[in-house]
């Protein structure tokens, strides 16, 4: 199978190291108010917890915090030992593995049935259909913001060229 085009297709540094930081710093600021808190705490003028209350709420906020700096410590080692790409092909395009397959998955030009485009919180997503499933291509995890524009023009002058119908029943089509 010829690859015509790839995209590398993985978290960015940036967003990695920003996470792990952001939630460590939580993680040590909870820790530190469990450790030294000797007062209640009193949560939205509702919930009024003791002394040791807190130091067991604070407690669970450290840990809820370590459990994202443990989860920004796995996306790294993610990162650095796999290899993840969107490739374009002269018949389809192969997408990373995921939660169905360890391996690459190859969708054929011609089983796509769907494109739709969503943007939720600021994120953007293409969802393509094909064979009775749904893949996804995040926008901020190409290397690019023209490789996703890409990606969304070759699919659908593949699908054009084919005759096929590009709209969509529910949602935003392309």
């Amino acid at each position: 199978m010829k690859i015509e085009r790839q995209y590398d297709y993985k978290p960015k540094w940036s967003t990695v190291i920003f996470a792990g930081g952001f939630f460590g710093l939580c993680t040590a600021l909870f820790v530190y108010l469990g450790v030294t808190n000797d007062r209640g705490l009193v949560i939205n003028g509702l919930i009024h917890l003791s002394p040791s209350g807190a130091k067991v709420f604070y407690g669970a906020l450290a840990l809820a915090s370590f459990a994202f700096v443990l989860g920004a410590v796995f996306i790294a080692y993610v990162r650095l030992t796999t290899a993840q790409r969107i490739a374009i092909t002269a018949d389809g395009i192969l997408f990373p593995a995921g939660r169905r397959t360890s391996r690459e998955c190859h969708v054929r030009f011609e089983s796509i049935t769907d494109l739709k485009q969503s943007e939720i919180h600021g994120q953007i997503f293409l969802y393509v259909y094909a064979d009775g499933l749904r893949y996804t291509v995040v926008k901020n995890m190409l290397p690019t913001k023209g490789d996703f524009d890409d990606i969304v023009s070759v699919l659908e002058t593949r699908m054009s060229k084919r005759g096929s119908s590009n709209k969509s029943k529910h949602g935003t089509s392309l």
